[in-house]
């Protein structure tokens, strides 16, 4: 588990993808604008958490690869794409529409 919440983060460095055991990633209450492309490398990752980044606005299609992913918190609201229809569904239709 890597508690990262309420740090003021702009961005997470690449390397967080070698983070590949990792289970719980908590990025809760920062200033992120996106997640890096080194997210998908994380095959593990049963928990995501990045609510409270209002700056993010678009998830990115890495998510469909993280086939491990149960729990994904995010403020659906103010994501734009995918489209509210899908994102207000959860992961798995999020990951669903990205892989139509």
């Amino acid at each position: 588990k890597l508690d990262l919440s309420h740090n003021k983060f702009k961005e997470l460095p690449e390397s967080i993808g070698k983070l590949v055991s990792l289970k719980v990633l908590l990025l809760t209450d920062n200033l992120l604008t996106s997640l890096p492309q080194s997210i998908k490398s994380l095959q593990q990752l049963e928990e995501l958490d990045v609510s409270q980044n209002k700056w993010i606005t678009s998830l990115p299609v890495n998510l469909c690869y993280l086939r491990a992913l149960k729990v994904f918190n995010f403020d659906f609201e103010r994501v734009n794409y995918p489209p509210k229809e899908i994102t207000a569904r959860g992961i798995f239709e999020i990951r669903r529409w990205f892989t139509e």
